[in-house]
């Protein structure tokens, strides 16, 4: 089975849009390069999995890496994992569950150490072919210049749909 599964749109709406005049301006006088250099540092790591390489994304994380996922049972992806061994191997897990991966970039903020993402995503759970529509948020925190926290939020869009609205 193929690892990842990346619509080709994915590259365009999502990844090209991650490091490029995102660091929003009147955030304060913290450090602008780093906060770009955090932005970039999770664009390669996209680039990477996009071509079913997670080897970067482990060399972007701290030894002691805390991820953690939550939302509905829809899209098969929650938990928490903490190591860097943990959290590549759920990584690789969980993009291996879904296909045809559609994300759009709604927003992203850079703010000291932390990058926030916003998205929309839809695809398609490959265990049962479930299409699923969901928005979901992701926050980065950094430390020396490496992945130390990744925290991720996702619900269903809409009345009725597990989850419940956003």
């Amino acid at each position: 089975m193929e690892s990842v599964s990346f619509h080709p749109g994915t590259t365009e709406r999502f990844i090209n849009r991650l490091a490029v005049g995102q660091v929003a301006e009147g955030l304060g006088s913290g450090n602008t390069t780093g906060r770009a250099g955090n932005l970039e540092r999770l664009q390669e790591c996209y680039r990477a999995i996009a071509s079913g390489d997670f080897t970067v994304m482990a060399a972007s994380m701290a030894d002691d890496v805390d991820m953690e996922l939550t939302g509905p049972s829809l899209v098969p992806v929650a938990g928490r994992w903490l190591g860097r061994d943990q959290v590549e191997a759920a990584s690789r897990a969980n993009f291996a569950r879904l296909a045809d991966q559609r994300a759009e970039l709604l927003a992203v903020a850079a703010i000291g150490n932390d990058v926030v993402m916003f998205a929309r995503e839809q695809g398609r759970v490959r265990a049962n072919g479930a299409v699923y529509d969901i928005l979901w948020s992701q926050q980065y925190t950094f430390r020396d210049g490496l992945i130390m926290r990744i925290r991720g939020v996702f619900a269903a869009p809409g009345n009725g749909v597990e989850g419940g609205g956003v």
